[in-house]
């Protein structure tokens, strides 16, 4: 993966979809541009020669999502409106908005995780979602966090359960207080629950993706007297 820190200037900002363009003529990976959060993003087209710059993440939570209605894991329009009648449309939405956000702002390295795990009957919705580094990720594997703490963090053990389980969302000190009361809870068992609350810490963010071996400065690439065209620079093989 190639990957440019995005621009804030405006001008240098438009060289990136020439950049696009430049590696999709070549039949070569196209490169993807690191902003100061550590977001990444992409130039899509969007047909007729029209492109946006568009956020990773909402690729990833797109095919999240497609994933999660294969395995029926993740509640329908109607399942909505059966729980929350005349408001099942409304909930949906902000729901969907909820997920979207947490996709979006994943950062470089992380990836998003579901708490318990889809092939242990993990439902795909906000409250089974965090961002853990992707390594983390990898070493959980499929999980089942177990039922005192899916209650802790108000995940369900079916899609409709999950949706009718709304209301304040706990501090990541009120959930490590509740978890701590739990006398069945120790040594390393009680590490891994506390480890599930992070994502009431603010960590809200992940890229389904390994680390680059190299990024490049866009700005300070174009601007090098043998680089005028940054159509021209040297290509950086990264992961």
């Amino acid at each position: 993966m190639l990957i440019f820190n995005l621009p804030t200037d405006k001008a240098d900002l438009a060289t990136t979809k020439d950049l696009h363009l430049k590696f999709k003529a070549k039949g070569e990976a196209v490169p993807y541009f690191k902003d100061s959060e550590g977001r990444l993003f992409y130039w899509d087209n969007k047909g007729k020669g029209r492109y946006s710059l568009k956020n990773l993440g909402d690729k990833y939570a797109e095919n999240a999502a497609y994933r999660s209605r294969k395995l029926a894991a993740t509640a329908t329009e109607a399942d909505y409106q059966k729980a929350w009648g005349k408001l099942g449309k409304e909930m949906m939405a902000i729901e969907k908005r909820t997920v979207r956000d947490i996709y979006r702002n994943n950062k470089l390295g992380q990836d998003v995780d579901h708490i318990q795990s889809l092939k242990s009957g993990g439902v795909h919705h906000s409250n089974n979602l965090r961002s853990i580094s992707a390594q983390e990720n990898r070493s959980r594997g499929n999980q089942d966090i177990g039922s005192k703490a899916k209650t802790n963090l108000m995940i369900g053990d079916t899609p409709m359960d999950t949706i009718k389980l709304q209301g304040p969302r706990p501090t990541s000190e009120i959930v490590s207080k509740i978890l701590g009361q739990e006398t069945k809870l120790t040594g390393k068992n009680k590490a891994i629950r506390l480890k599930q609350v992070n994502r009431y810490a603010g960590i809200m963010d992940v890229i389904q993706s390994n680390m680059p071996d190299t990024e490049m400065n866009i700005e300070d690439t174009i601007r090098q007297p043998e680089f005028a065209d940054p159509l021209i620079a040297p290509l950086m093989k990264g992961v």
